[in-house]
Parts: C-alpha cells; structure tokens; sequence
C-alpha cells in the first residue's frame, strides 16, 4: 500500500506536532506543502468541502481515511504505527487539556507573529521560498504581502489585539511551567502526546536551534518574541532538551506541490 499524504505547511507548528507523532511512530507519508490561497480550491475539492475554514496539517491515507487536525493524525500514527505510546491510558483528559492549550498558545503566537512580519519584507520573501518551487520566488513575491493580509484576515488579527495575544501566551507559559516544576515530561515518566503539542508550540516564542524546520534568519527574527522568550528561558530549555532527545528524524518525503 502506498504511503499516507500529509498537506502541511512547512513551519507551522500545528504541522509540526502532526510530523513529530509520524516520525515517533515511524510511519512513512509524503508531505505536500501547502499553499494558503492557491492550494485551497484543489484542497476543498479533495475534501469535499466547498464552504467553511479550511486547515492543515490534513492527512490522505489510501485505505480512505482523513485526519483533519494534528490530533487525529497523531492518533492515526499510533494505532498504525510502532514505537512507545504517546496516549498512555488514564491521562486523557491531561493530553486534551494540553492539546488545547497548545493550540491557543499557537494561535496567540500565530498573530504576534503576523503582526511582527507586516512590516518584514525579507521574512515575507523566506516564508514564500518556502512554499514557492526553487526559481520561481520572485514571480511571487508580489503576493507575499497579500499572502500576510489573508492570513490577518483568516484569523481575524488585528494590531490593536497585539497586547490580548501576549497576555494569553504568558498565562498559557505560566501555567505550563507550574506544571513542569522541573520535571523532564508533563504526564508520567515518559514522553507523551503533551510534550510534543507544547514543545511545539514554544516555537512561536523562539525558534530554537533545530534541524528539523528550515528557519531563515528573517524567518527567525520575526518568529522571535524578545519579551517572552527572556522570561521564558526555562522553558525554551526544556523544549531543546526534548527535541535533543525525543525528535526522530523525518520518515516522510517531502514533495513540493
């Protein structure tokens, strides 16, 4: 059987957290990038869903199944997939909660950081090379800046909510590192499901040095909240050390497209 399609944006954190439990489980996929805008009408018309928001990660397997969000696509790798469990019985109601505020820690860091490249050409620009074929960059780059206001638009980001978005995100990083209080996982004594969706989502206060997501330097800069991310040196640390030890090379193939 052929393997699964993951429909990802490159350095999404939401397509993170859907690649990471892929490769933890070693389960092989193709990984198409996505393309806000262009690649919306052919994805609609895959899913049969001609109204509503549309997101990825989205993952095509060849038996029929559909994984919608990052969730259901972690699951789906481990009940096809090998490896230690990342949803350990008893804590499912610890893995929803962290789930969910990853997910707002990622959309309070979503629109700082959209805020941040308004103004940011050469982070537009790396961003676009990313979801653009090699050599056709600058016949897009017009479009990176109508790229940006679609995605405002989408999420409904708007710069005088620029202090709402950063309250939420320390409140969220506060919570997370009552909850450490320097232990090395979240739930138990392994690696579960809550520490990819937060390690992930501390993407959005500082890249960190990782391998595993092509970063640019604009890209960095603008991903980069100088505030959060000096309060927050534990928990960056932390999140390196869970990378450093936890993040399993990529079984996907990549495929621009």
């Amino acid at each position: 059987m052929p393997p699964a399609t993951l429909i990802a944006l490159p350095l999404s954190p939401w397509s993170e957290k859907a690649r990471w439990a892929l490769d933890h489980h070693d389960v092989a996929y193709v990984e198409k990038v996505y393309v806000p805008m262009l690649g919306a009408p052919a994805l609609r018309w895959k899913l049969r869903r001609l109204r509503g928001r549309v997101t990825v990660p989205i993952l095509f397997d060849p038996s029929g199944t559909v994984c919608l969000d990052s969730l259901d696509i972690a699951r789906y790798a481990e009940s096809t997939g090998g490896g230690e469990p990342l949803f350990r019985r008893g804590h499912e109601q610890e893995i929803a909660r962290w789930n969910r505020l990853s997910d707002e820690a990622m959309q309070a860091a979503r629109a700082l950081i959209t805020l941040r490249m308004t103004d940011d050409h050469e982070a537009q620009h790396e961003a676009l090379a990313g979801v653009v074929p090699r050599g056709l960059a600058g016949l897009f780059r017009p479009a990176a800046t109508l790229a940006l206001r679609f995605l405002q638009r989408k999420y409904r980001v708007r710069e005088a909510d620029e202090a709402v978005h950063r309250a939420r995100l320390h409140e969220i990083l506060l919570e997370l590192r009552r909850a450490l209080g320097g232990r090395r996982f979240l739930v138990g004594d392994a690696l579960s499901y809550c520490d990819i969706a937060m390690a992930s989502a501390l993407l959005g206060v500082e890249p960190g040095d990782t391998s595993h997501l092509p970063f640019g330097p604009a890209t960095r800069r603008s991903s980069t909240d100088l505030e959060l991310a000096g309060e927050f040196t534990d928990l960056l640390g932390w999140r390196d050390q869970i990378y450093a030890q936890h993040r399993r090379a990529r079984t996907g193939t990549p495929l621009l497209g």
